[in-house]
């Protein structure tokens, strides 16, 4: 398990960061029961299910090498029922317990599918300035989550604790049917 959660907080400072902190920080003033969530990139059956795209083919932009904080469908309705339910006050973060590149991610979607459906494009410019801002915000933010303290105050596991284990349950689900 990486753990970014303490080893770059000073370090990292972004226009994206600055909204989201305000935003809380706005919302817990001025309400006594707030319950802020903060969710990772979702994947699974219905939400981006990278299995469902072999034939078409994805394409990003970039090399893939940006760390991400990922969280199974499946699991994000377990834990938001609970947190319905429990109403815990505070401020959490609902991710899975690994941080992974983007590549790393769909390299083993590729391994389980046997074929190659991902296009990196490392060499296109852009010169779209708040979307490279926006993107570089919400990596910096999502590679700092840490689930920890959600499964304490929770006492609750993950069904899916890490991507692989959520991707071979998406592959070998969509191919048994």
């Amino acid at each position: 398990i990486t753990d970014f959660s303490k080893s770059i907080v000073s370090e990292i400072y972004h226009p994206f960061e600055k909204i989201i902190t305000k935003m809380e920080y706005c919302i817990k003033r001025n309400t006594t029961n707030s319950i802020i969530v903060r969710i990772a990139e979702v994947y699974g059956n219905g939400k981006m299910n990278p299995f469902e795209k072999i034939d078409s083919g994805i394409s990003f932009l970039g090399d893939g090498q940006n760390l991400m904080s990922k969280i199974h469908i499946d699991d994000v309705i377990k834990i938001m029922t609970k947190i319905h339910k429990i109403k815990p006050i505070g401020t959490y973060e609902l991710c899975d317990d690994l941080t992974v590149t983007q590549r790393d991610f769909y390299d083993y979607a590729e391994f389980l599918a046997k074929k190659k459906f991902i296009t990196w494009n490392c060499n296109k410019n852009c010169n779209n300035s708040r979307l490279l801002t926006s993107i570089h915000g919400l990596r910096n933010l999502s590679i700092r989550m840490n689930n920890q303290y959600l499964k304490r105050i929770l006492s609750c596991s993950l069904k899916y604790p890490n991507y692989k284990i959520g991707l071979n349950n998406l592959y070998f689900s969509k191919n048994s049917d």
